[in-house]
């Protein structure tokens, strides 16, 4: 018994820590099709809650560097997503949010001006950049 429980503890943090949000996304299915407990699979999963105004807070939206330059170039930016950036899963679910009409605002806080402007490079091609603003974090504690 001891052994399952380090064994699914072990999937579990490999979940969080996945390297490409394609790898996330498989893994937060998974658990949500196995119940696993102590997860909250509402943002990803729920299909018709209107989320209203989101704040992303602490979400790098990092290059996971597993996607060479020149295979990014080749394809399109929806079908790599997923590999290109560790949070791809994120982007994805929201723009299938701003799509649906399930969410009316996304504010990003960025802690430096050069991750604001790293963030409007990597969203400018998404649906959800028509709704997105962006918020220096301190202006959020004030």
């Amino acid at each position: 018994m001891r052994a399952s429980l380090l064994n699914r503890q072990s999937i579990i943090n490999k979940c969080l820590s996945g390297a490409t949000g394609y790898e996330k996304k498989n893994y937060l299915e998974w658990l949500n099709k196995e119940h696993v407990q102590n997860f909250d699979y509402e943002f990803m999963f729920t299909q018709d809650k209107n989320f209203g105004k989101l704040l992303i807070y602490g979400v790098r939206f990092a290059d996971s560097l597993l996607i060479p330059e020149e295979l990014w170039k080749k394809n399109s930016q929806f079908d790599l997503d997923l590999l290109k950036y560790v949070d791809g899963h994120i982007m994805m679910r929201l723009d299938e949010l701003t799509e649906q009409g399930l969410v009316s605002e996304i504010t990003i806080c960025y802690f430096k001006e050069e991750d604001k402007e790293r963030y409007e490079k990597i969203f400018t091609k998404r649906t959800c950049r028509k709704i997105i603003k962006y918020i220096d974090c301190n202006e959020i504690y004030y």
